[in-house]
């Protein structure tokens, strides 16, 4: 139950920010991290993390976001679309390439 609380709490301050400066990438990109490595509202995560991907559409981060949403939706093909394009744009990034394996081998997560 603490969790859920804490959850929501962040949540609610990057939808917040993310009102209040709604062309940051970056606000963008944080709240569909969250919302996807905390398993909630995946429709919306989606929604923010192409925001962040359209706005810096050469950032590896964000894209990697992307990749994490869409592995959280249940879509491997496309989390592994968006990884390969992430690690495309930083090749000798360890963690890029361990996201990336995760994306081909670990089960979905259970919507």
């Amino acid at each position: 139950d603490m969790a859920d609380v804490l959850i929501a709490r962040v949540i609610a301050h990057y939808e917040k920010q993310c009102e209040e400066f709604p062309k940051s990438a970056l606000l963008h990109n944080n709240l569909a991290w969250a919302m996807a490595r905390c398993h909630r509202s995946l429709d919306k995560a989606l929604v923010h993390a192409e925001k962040a991907v359209a706005f810096q559409p050469d950032n590896a981060g964000h894209i990697d976001t992307l990749a994490e949403v869409h592995f959280h939706r249940g879509d491997r093909h496309a989390a592994i679309h968006y990884s390969e394009r992430a690690v495309s744009l930083l090749p000798l990034n360890e963690r890029l390439q361990q996201q990336l394996a995760r994306f081909r081998t670990a089960p979905l997560p259970k919507l």
